[in-house]
């Protein structure tokens, strides 16, 4: 990152340019060091697109930071991926100036405390995910159909339940697997094109309100301090917001 930033100066980029950039890679490197990934060779498309896809505010400086740099990788041969085309598949929802809620360490503590051994925990982590990772609403969540996975292209397209746009979003490993995982030992026997179930007979689709409260207790068991903590209260607001890049 730091030769990246010498090329920038060597192209006589204005130091604000740079500045930005910058102030994008200090985000990316702790991105980077909470998912353990501490050399370039392994730097992935689901890191980077786990990063662009959790950042709330700037979206389009991101994206533009983190596109010209995963081509400069790999025109480096420094990644064996052209990342950037990556990037340039997935369509993302651009939100500015939303509130930091949950910081990266807060909202991995809060994951890691799900108990994925019975059938409800399986569910409520993989619908926990779709929250934290791609920042999704409850209304979304729970009206999320088998139909709206493109498992070939790793892509979720939906329409979303409060404005009526099309998104579009990277199907990360971690929640593919997740929702894999609920689906094979966790889902109810039914024919339901809706992915969540409720956990008793008669098996009906989840709505809003019960992903709101299976949230919300989950964040009550990871022991997270959420006093004075500004909360969305809407079932059809997103849950968290990563640390912002104002």
């Amino acid at each position: 990152m730091t030769k990246y930033l010498h090329l920038l100066e060597e192209q006589r980029l204005s130091p604000k340019t740079i500045d930005g950039y910058e102030h994008v890679f200090s985000y990316f490197l702790r991105h980077l060091s909470l998912r353990s990934v501490f050399r370039i060779s392994d730097i992935g498309e689901d890191d980077v697109l786990t990063f662009i896809s959790s950042s709330q505010n700037s979206k389009q400086r991101i994206l533009a930071t983190m596109r010209a740099f995963c081509r400069y990788l790999y025109e480096q041969k420094l990644i064996n991926k052209n990342i950037d085309y990556v990037i340039g598949r997935n369509r993302y929802i651009v939100k500015e100036k939303l509130p930091s809620t949950y910081t990266c360490e807060e909202v991995l503590q809060i994951e890691s405390s799900v108990n994925q051994s019975t059938p409800v925990g399986k569910r409520d982590y993989a619908m926990l995910l779709l929250a934290t990772r791609l920042g999704l609403r409850s209304s979304d969540i729970a009206g999320l159909q088998f139909s709206n996975l493109d498992w070939d292209r790793n892509i979720i397209r939906l329409i979303q339940y409060k404005t009526k746009r099309e998104i579009e979003l990277p199907l990360l490993k971690d929640v593919g697997e997740a929702i894999i995982n609920y689906v094979k030992y966790g889902r109810p026997s039914s024919s339901s094109k809706q992915i969540f179930l409720s956990s008793l007979a008669p098996y009906n689709p989840v709505d809003g309100a019960v992903v709101s409260l299976s949230v919300r207790k989950i964040i009550s068991h990871s022991r997270i301090d959420t006093r004075d903590r500004k909360k969305r209260s809407s079932r059809n607001e997103a849950y968290f917001s990563q640390p912002a890049i104002a």
